[in-house]
């Protein structure tokens, strides 16, 4: 969507080899483990999975344009680091998925102080074990 238009995830113009083609390697990268369109395809996926599939298609045509027209060699862009809301959220997966096994965990500091990072940058937790 973008200034109040809907617009169609069908795309109306261009080579269609070209562009099943590029749909083709746009399935296979947003399956690709540790590749920056994977997720660009989780973030657009909201929309739909198809929407989502024609966006990244695009970004691999910017890419390949990119790289040929400047004859450097592709280079992958690096590794975002995850925003605070994707950590909680990774925190609260994996401290649901420990209790499952068995395992409390909870931190050793008040809610107030878990808001900021220790110097290492890293929180401390104390684990126990359900018996």
């Amino acid at each position: 969507m973008s200034v109040g238009k809907n617009k169609s995830g069908a795309i109306s113009r261009g080579n269609r080899w070209a562009r099943s083609a590029l749909v083709e390697c746009a399935w296979a990268a947003a399956s690709k483990k540790d590749c920056h369109l994977r997720e660009r395809f989780r973030k657009l996926s909201v929309k739909g999975r198809k929407l989502a599939l024609i966006g990244v298609a695009h970004a691999l045509a910017v890419i390949l344009y990119r790289t040929l027209t400047t004859g450097a060699p592709y280079q992958e862009p690096n590794q975002p680091v995850p925003d605070e809301r994707k950590r909680q959220r990774l925190i609260r997966h994996y401290v649901r998925r420990l209790g499952k096994l068995g395992v409390a965990v909870h931190s050793l500091r008040p809610e107030a102080a878990t808001q900021g990072k220790s110097s290492a940058g890293t929180r401390t937790q104390h684990i126990h074990r359900k018996e």
